[in-house]
């Protein structure tokens, strides 16, 4: 029995105002999404559908797409049912517009079927999203766009994911996005429809139950008399007065010739239960065998499937799959416009009737039959995944070519199950074939942030005896426990391959010796073991060619043999081999860059971490460009730069891979510093403390800097013990590790004050002497000024006067600009508490101006102080100009001065064109100019707020 869809919105009025509403402030240039939520059969798709055509009559160009429960496990399955249609009809030169600038990345999800060449690095998944997004924004630039996602429960993790990323972004975009869900789906991704829920500018809309009266219109149309209120209330208790259930119900008390009277209201609660699967198979008993046949083939394939497969698989004529589907719509178990069921509660009533071996052994034909008619590896292999396992080596193909397409097109999660079940399949395979599935799902498995990963490529160590195969293998685990911070385990990863390669294979040993010694010589325990090797080698350095050998002995080098440039020399002769990239072994480069910037070549690290970033830029490397921002965010704090510092670590934390402690240990740590630097300590303390880092931090060289920043903080709060003791233990493992060079944490010079502080002075004497001797040997400018600066404070006096002077002579011809400040501005108050105030104002004045072009503004307000004190008569302290952006409209403001487009700017940044627009405002207002040519003049000014 078929109904008018009029039926299907009664009582559904303040649902559509609410969406028409949502409608009109995206055609007025506002995004907006809304979460249809609400049971089965409660008319969200209704409401959906009707949203739909009110889009498509305000002229929104308008996209749908449909989950299925058949295909959680289709990588971007909804995503490519949105964009596909669209990148299909384009000609080449919109089809070019559509993918320019950053949406490029969605090019080898949307543009292309062809893979991607063998051994060429997968996508990382935030740069597919990033890149999606920005397919959205010009698929938009023509006029307001709806996309409308019905069934969102059943929706893939990597769709979810984009619709979280696109919601969020939403903002002054002319885009409506409209989502119906089930809530408490079973193997629903609840983690992130909840996400897409809760977003500010989601709107969640939960359709009610029918009210009487609606209920008994409904029963009247479809029993043809008035009913009694009984029997009214009877079907609205039974029913819940969901539309669905209320029609199916209805046909089956019809079929059953009752009345809809008081006497057979008592019958209504037998009959509900069931009233879906039974009035289902009662429409289909009446229908040929070859309806039903054709109905349980749309079942197992899914909803719009081809209908030559539908006949094969169903076993009659494709003419013959042409009549059942007209009989299947008469019947009201298929839409009139396709193969597709009614309602998916329709389809679960027909699935669930098959027996599950049945059901097992259908997916596995429709797998075969799909792939006849040449389907994708994602619509094969999900049907596979639905049948029980064969062993067949098809199979296993199948399932290593979808899960490579899923993992290049950014979707390492789905990859990664397409891969568990080939390993299944594989058990009574031989150990070659076993081994390369083991690494390749290790390899999704990392990608996809998890660390069963690393236990998956030792694990394929165990399988294989071969020399060349477990070097190989060993040097992926190695390298993915070196990235993410496990120096001890990788060393003795690398040093039982070497045992196990021998002479094999010259090249492959090469590395892994390299590998071996850059990790061993960092750790604790080993580095005793080939301190003897490493020396050899230092010795003979110039003979060295190798890159990864090159970077690990500038890396160690640097911390142990005086003078530090000697590293540095050797770090930069890595880099210019172009042998190394940052995206494919950004642990390396960072080892090269380190001592670099530790021998105080400020500039030079920011270079090389200036390329790294662009690198990862040009390649869509989202996380390498996180991690490049972290690095050099460190070399920012150094140089003085403590706007761009922020900018960089606060960007790194927005992309950072979660679980990634050292690359969160090494933002937070640039965070602290930058927030001591401007006096904000309860923030930074809060920051320590949100992370889990105040307690005991693994013994990591990274860690130190952790540690460092930690005790400086807790001394800035007049917390003296505490800091002493991170300061303690940060040199207790810097002597463990045999590391002499201040460049690289100065411990002592910040721990000195303190300990004079708290009355330990012959101590905080013993060990600036010692620091400055360090520094004078390793030849660190930055470093010796801090100490000679450490040391003036402990001794105090003329001596520490005169220890001040040669401090702030030593820091100018350094790169460190925030010490000379520092220094400069102690020098000040020196000589004003000494009683020389006129002498005292030069420094003070200059201190003050440095600290404010760097952005210290606690060092700025304690210079103003002091120069108050000395009897000079300073403007008041307020910033303007430069000084007083943000960091993130500073990092605007320079990128939009270099001729960069606010898109350009939002596709580098990772952010909305509003969000640029927003930043672009504020910066003219402050730099009190009007346009874009006014910033690069605007941007050298010296600070308006400089003492007089």
């Amino acid at each position: 029995m078929a109904y008018a869809p009029t039926d299907e919105l009664l009582d559904r009025g303040a649902e559509l105002a609410e969406l028409l509403g949502l409608i009109a402030e995206v055609d007025a240039g506002s995004g907006r999404a809304a979460v249809i939520e609400g049971a089965p059969g409660i008319g969200k798709s209704s409401v959906l559908t009707a949203a739909l055509a009110q889009a498509e009559a305000a002229w929104f160009d308008t996209t749908r797409a449909r989950a299925s429960e058949l295909e959680r496990d289709f990588a971007f399955g909804l995503v490519r049912q949105l964009f596909e249609p669209r990148i299909a009809k384009a000609n080449p030169k919109l089809r070019d517009e559509l993918f320019a600038g950053a949406a490029r990345h969605a090019a080898a999800l949307l543009g292309s079927d062809d893979l991607p060449d063998e051994g060429s690095p997968p996508e990382a998944s935030h740069a597919v999203l990033h890149g999606l997004y920005w397919l959205t924004v010009n698929l938009a630039s023509e006029g307001p766009l709806a996309l409308v996602v019905d069934d969102l429960h059943w929706g893939d993790a990597p769709s979810l994911r984009f619709l979280a990323y696109l919601v969020n972004r939403l903002e002054d975009l002319p885009v409506l996005v409209v989502m119906a869900a089930r809530p408490f789906e079973p193997g629903a991704e609840t983690d992130l429809i909840d996400e897409l829920a809760s977003d500010p500018a989601a709107r969640v809309i939960r359709p009610g139950p029918l009210g009487p009266d609606a209920v008994r219109g409904m029963i009247g149309a479809a029993m043809a008399e008035d009913p009694d209120p009984s029997f009214c209330g009877a079907c609205r208790d039974a029913t819940g007065g969901n539309p669905l259930l209320l029609r199916e119900l209805l046909v089956t008390l019809t079929d059953e010739g009752l009345s809809p009277n008081a006497k057979s209201a008592g019958r209504v609660q037998e009959i509900a239960p069931r009233s879906v699967v039974r009035s289902v198979s009662r429409r289909l008993r009446r229908l040929d065998p070859e309806a039903t046949e054709v109905a349980r083939a749309v079942a197992v394939l899914g909803d719009g499937s081809d209908a030559g497969a539908v006949a094969q698989l169903s076993g009659v004529s494709q003419g013959t799959v042409a009549s059942a589907a007209r009989e299947l719509v008469q019947a009201d178990i298929l839409r009139h416009d396709a193969l597709e069921f009614a309602h998916p509660l329709v389809r679960a009533a027909i699935y669930s009737e098959l027996p599950a071996p049945e059901r097992a052994r259908r997916h596995q034909e429709a797998a075969r039959i799909l792939a006849n008619h040449g389907a994708d590896e994602d619509s094969v292999a999900v049907h596979v995944l639905m049948a029980e396992p064969s062993g067949d080596e098809w199979v296993i193909d199948v399932l290593r070519r979808a899960a490579r397409r899923a993992h290049a097109r950014g979707a390492p999660d789905v990859a990664a199950t397409y891969l568990e079940r080939a390993l299944s399949e594989a058990s009574g395979r031989g150990e070659r074939e076993r081994v390369d599935l083991h690494v390749e799902l290790a390899l999704a498995e990392l990608d996809a942030t998890r660390f069963e990963g690393l236990s998956r490529l030792r694990r394929a160590l165990e399988l294989t005896d071969d020399a060349s195969s477990r070097g190989r293998v060993a040097l992926l685990l190695g390298r993915s426990m070196f990235s993410w911070g496990d120096l001890a385990g990788a060393a003795l990863v690398f040093e039982d391959a070497l045992e196990h390669l021998g002479d094999a294979d010259p090249e492959l040993r090469a590395t892994l010796d390299a590998y071996h010694l850059v990790a061993a010589i960092a750790t604790p325990g080993l580095a005793d073991s080939v301190r003897g090797r490493f020396e050899g080698l230092w010795e003979e350095r110039d003979e060295v060619t190798h890159p990864i050998l090159l970077a690990g002995l500038g890396a160690a080098g640097a911390q142990i043999f005086a003078p530090a440039g000697k590293g540095a020399d050797l770090a930069e002769r890595a880099l210019a081999t172009d042998e190394i990239s940052f995206v494919d072994d950004p642990a390396i480069v960072a080892a090269a860059a380190t001592p670099i910037m530790t021998a105080g070549r400020l500039k030079t690290a920011e270079r090389v971490y200036d390329g790294a970033e662009a690198a990862a830029r040009r390649r869509g490397a989202v996380f390498p460009l996180g991690l490049a921002w972290t690095l050099r965010a460190a070399v920012h704090v150094r140089l003085g730069k403590l706007a761009a510092a922020e900018a960089d670590a606060r960007g790194a934390l927005y992309v950072a891979r979660s679980g990634q402690l050292l690359t969160l240990v090494f933002v937070v740590t640039s965070l602290i510093d930058v927030l001591i630097e401007r006096g904000e300590l309860d923030e930074a303390s809060g920051l320590v403390d949100s992370y889990g880092l105040g307690g005991d931090l693994p013994n990591f060289v990274q860690m130190n800097y952790l540690l460092d920043s930690i005790g400086r903080l807790r001394i800035a709060q007049n917390r003296l013990d505490e800091g002493v003791a991170y300061l303690r233990e940060c040199g207790r493992r810097l002597e463990a590790w045999g590391t002499s060079n201040p460049g690289f944490v100065p411990w002592r010079t910040n721990m000195a004050p303190a300990l004079a502080a708290s009355g330990a002075r012959e101590e905080a004497l013993q060990l600036v002497e010692d620091e400055i001797e360090l520094a004078r040997a390793f030849e660190v400018p930055r470093e010796l000024g801090m100490a000679l600066r450490a040391a003036a404070l402990v001794e105090g006096g003329d001596r520490g006067i005169a220890l001040l002077h040669e401090a702030v002579a030593v820091l100018e011809g350094s790169e460190g600009r925030l010490e000379h400040a520092r220094a400069l501005t102690d020098l000040g108050a020196a000589l004003r508490r000494g009683g020389h105030r006129a002498a005292a104002r030069e420094p003070l004045k200059a201190g003050l101006d440095m600290a404010q072009s760097c952005g210290a503004t606690a060092l700025g307000e304690r210079a103003h102080s002091e120069l108050v004190a000395s009897g000079a008569r300073p403007r008041r302290l307020v910033l303007r100009g430069v000084d007083s952006l943000t960091a993130s409209e500073r990092r605007v403001a320079e990128m939009a001065s270099e001729g960069l487009t606010n898109r350009e700017i939002a596709q580098a940044l990772f952010v909305t064109e509003k969000t640029v627009e927003g930043h672009l405002g504020h910066a003219y207002r402050k730099l009190d100019i009007s346009s874009r040519s006014e910033l690069p003049n605007a941007l050298v000014r010296q600070p308006a707020a400089a003492a007089a």
